[in-house]
């Protein structure tokens, strides 16, 4: 196990075991919270779990991952970790334009 948590701790570039701590619980919270609200959202807009797979995947991109991301950026700046998810969040964005760049442009 500490061997998992050096490896955290030295990716994430933080020093103490608090803060990585915090880190983890942001996530967890994160989580549950954007599964809540998700629950919430689709049933205001009456959002059939049954319907086709490609608008099930549209309102994943659409709807979750934006909410995941807003979720996340506010746990984090209440817990004191602001710094760390805004360039948490702002190196996931970089991915998804650079993966929409190399795949969707070529079509």
């Amino acid at each position: 196990m500490e061997n998992i948590w050096q490896k955290l701790k030295s990716r994430w570039e933080v020093e103490s075991n608090f803060q990585a701590a915090t880190i983890l619980f942001t996530f967890a919270i994160t989580g549950v919270s954007t599964i809540f609200l998700r629950t919430y959202i689709y049933t205001q807009f009456n959002f059939d779990p049954s319907i086709n797979f490609g608008y099930r995947i549209a309102s994943l991109l659409l709807i979750t991952l934006p909410l995941y991301n807003i979720i996340l950026f506010s746990w984090g700046t209440i817990l004191g970790q602001k710094i760390f998810f805004k360039s948490f969040i702002l190196g996931q964005i970089k991915k998804i334009v650079y993966l929409f760049d190399r795949y969707v442009k070529k079509y």
